[in-house]
């Protein structure tokens, strides 16, 4: 039974349970699409949350989504019962990254197209990946899945766990590969400031065993700092830097995508077509490829599925054209993530 079913991670949650062959139930408020619609062909019963009574009498298990709080009546009756109870992070990690080598995509912007893009490169290559994204992926049926190979790809949220842990989610994944995007002060409901954002990443570095792979932004100087709690092997990723491991250069933005180079350490130059537009893209195309080299494919190999990644929907998404006028749906809100986009959509679209 999930409660606050409609969640950007509940929904993919349930649909990795159904995949498994769990009944799932739950509930939330009015859903509206993507998530009432793949809740619905899912086949899933969505009741309108939340009352007490709404919880069935044969229950196994309840999740409990992060926007419940702890007096929501189904989470007061779930415990009443003495049901097990658990949170979206715990579930996902006892259910599905056990035995799994989990690459965990975290930072403060980038996440959902760095894990969607990181996942599609390993799909292309034949590696059958485990994958959970915070989006609309389009080049997969739907946002997750429970997948065949050594790999699980999941976008790794620094917002809060559940109703009574206010942590970062990332912090339950217990990362093989934990990929570092960015570092930069943002929900200020759960932070006091940047220095305990980077509390939160510094732990998450940590979490990275001496085998593991952190995958790092050497761009971002926040980046840098919270590496100091590193154990594992740190692969640095950038455009400016002698120490990066993946650096850029080369780069051409047109109506096609963006084209670059690709210079990885001790290994000759590569040129890439990305589809994406902006810098900020090829910096995480940099980041996916660095990831999936932690499965012993060369990032060369990988680099082979980058032009046919289609995105992820509300990312600089085109919605059609009318009188000479484009419409493109974007989800930047961060002050950063808005001003990348908009200098990426400038290159994108020349002079409109």
């Amino acid at each position: 039974y999930l409660i606050a079913i409609g969640g950007t991670a509940m929904t993919p949650l349930a649909a990795l349970l159904v995949e498994k062959g769990e009944r799932v139930v739950g509930s939330d408020l009015p859903l509206y699409p993507p998530m009432s619609d793949r809740i619905a062909a899912l086949g899933i019963d969505v009741l309108p949350g939340f009352h007490a009574a709404n919880l069935p009498g044969r229950v196994d298990r309840v999740v409990v989504g992060n926007l419940a709080g702890k007096d929501n009546p189904e989470l007061v009756a779930a415990l009443a019962r003495g049901l097990p109870v658990a949170s979206m992070p715990e579930t996902l990690r006892t259910e599905f990254l056990s035995g799994r080598h989990p690459v965990v995509v975290a930072g403060t912007h980038g996440k959902t197209t760095t894990t969607a893009l990181t996942a599609w490169l390993l799909a292309a290559a034949g590696e059958a990946p485990g994958y959970l994204v915070g989006g609309e992926p389009r080049n997969f049926p739907s946002p997750s899945a429970i997948g065949a190979g050594p790999a699980f790809v999941l976008e790794g949220d620094e917002y809060s766990t559940s109703w009574e842990d206010k942590g970062p989610k990332f912090l339950h994944y217990a990362p093989e590969t934990f990929v570092l995007t960015s570092v930069e002060f943002d929900h200020a409901d759960l932070y006091a400031d940047l220095d305990a954002v980077k509390a939160a990443f510094r732990a998450g570095v940590a979490l990275v065993p001496p085998s593991g792979r952190i995958v790092a932004c050497g761009d971002d100087p926040n980046v840098r700092d919270v590496l100091s709690a590193a154990r594992g092997r740190v692969v640095l990723y950038g455009l400016e830097g002698d120490d990066l491991d993946f650096r850029a250069d080369g780069i051409e933005e047109g109506p096609e995508g963006t084209r670059f180079v690709v210079h990885a350490k001790g290994r000759a130059p590569f040129p890439v077509l990305s589809p994406l537009a902006g810098k900020h893209n090829v910096v995480n195309a940099l980041a996916a490829l660095a990831a999936g080299e932690a499965f012993g494919l060369a990032a060369e190999r990988l680099a082979a599925g980058l032009p046919s990644f289609l995105g992820v929907k509300r990312r600089l998404e085109e919605r059609g054209t009318a009188d000479g006028v484009t419409v493109v749906d974007d989800f930047a809100h961060h002050p950063t993530a808005v001003a990348t986009t908009l200098a990426g959509a400038k290159r994108r679209f020349t002079g409109r």
